[in-house]
């Protein structure tokens, strides 16, 4: 009782702490909020009596205090307004925020520490905690450095998403890509990021939650696990994820796709590339799952939704969400 109590504690003040950031107009009042989020967040991946994990809980609060100290050391140049520097601090700062956030090329140290992590905490890490950072990168975007990054985390992510079976690193790297073309709506302006982010965190959310439920952790188990129902709606938010029509996941990038063929912007036709590489290759690892799938339940009568409501409730809000894209896009452009 006591550690639910807690937890709810720590979970309320880490959503306070992201809207201090939002909210805030000062520099060191982001940079305040964003240490009181990490103060709150390290105790919900703590696991008492546990070598391992306190052995990761150091490195990622080691990694933390540095992008800490190199974020008020910019803070602090940035305030001063010299020209001639102010440009180099504003990329040291936005640098600094992707080392925070654990995108490519940074991400290196957050691929040990996930392995530690449980469901919830990694959730929290891979959608939540990434929200604040982005708001600042938000406020003083470089946009030849988002360019760059932007075709780096779309590429490593794809690259490094090949032949994971791992059910986390495959979570990770998906993410990672993704992350790629989340920063790209960072050019566009909020609504954009808010539809795609908003998007992201409820597959995540969905998608974790089954995989939490059903304590699948490799590829493997989806081959082995009887019940078909919950592998396809796994691989569904898989590859809803990786942007395959007509699921939910395609339509912000799609949103994307026109804003940057109007701008006439040729990084869209790279990140187009480099995402189909990697639908492709979920499409090659799951079919064989989905066949398997399609010929057992020929030989079994049940009726899954009369057991648990919830698969229709899901069902019928992912609908709702993929077609309301339509009339979204159309107003937006």
């Amino acid at each position: 009782m006591y550690m639910n109590f807690s937890k709810t504690i720590f979970i309320t003040i880490l959503i306070m702490s992201t809207l201090m950031v939002i909210s805030s107009k000062s520099w060191i009042n982001c940079w305040i909020s964003l240490e009181i989020n990490l103060m709150f967040f390290i105790p919900l991946i703590f696991i008492k009596n546990n070598t391992l994990n306190n052995e990761f809980l150091m490195k990622f609060f080691f990694i933390q205090l540095i992008t800490s100290m190199i974020l008020i050391m910019s803070i602090t140049f940035m305030n001063l307004k010299i020209h001639l520097t102010l440009n180099k601090f504003i990329l040291i700062f936005n640098l600094t925020l992707l080392m925070k956030m654990g995108v490519a090329p940074f991400h290196y140290w957050m691929i040990q520490i996930i392995e530690y992590l449980n469901w919830p905490s990694f959730f929290i890490l891979m959608t939540w905690q990434k929200i604040a950072p982005m708001i600042m990168i938000m406020y003083t975007l470089n946009l030849n450095l988002m360019m760059i990054m932007i075709l780096i985390n779309c590429l490593t992510g794809s690259i490094n998403g090949f032949n994971q079976l791992y059910m986390r690193k495959m979570l990770f790297f998906s993410s990672i890509n993704n992350m790629g073309w989340l920063l790209s709506t960072l050019i566009m302006n909020l609504f954009m990021w808010l539809i795609f982010f908003s998007v992201y965190f409820l597959s995540m959310m969905i998608l974790i939650f089954l995989i939490y439920m059903t304590n699948t952790n490799n590829m493997n188990q989806l081959f082995n696990n009887n019940n078909s129902i919950n592998n396809f709606n796994i691989i569904m938010l898989l590859l809803s994820l990786s942007g395959l029509p007509p699921l939910i996941g395609f339509f912000p990038k799609w949103m994307i796709l026109i804003f940057f063929i109007n701008m006439e912007n040729l990084i869209i036709y790279l990140m187009m590339i480099i995402t189909l590489l990697n639908l492709y290759f979920y499409l090659r690892l799951f079919t064989p799952i989905l066949l398997l799938a399609t010929f057992s339940t020929k030989w079994i009568k049940f009726n899954p939704i009369k057991n648990n409501p919830s698969y229709l409730t899901s069902l019928i809000i992912l609908m709702i969400m993929s077609f309301s894209f339509f009339p979204l896009a159309y107003f937006y452009y």
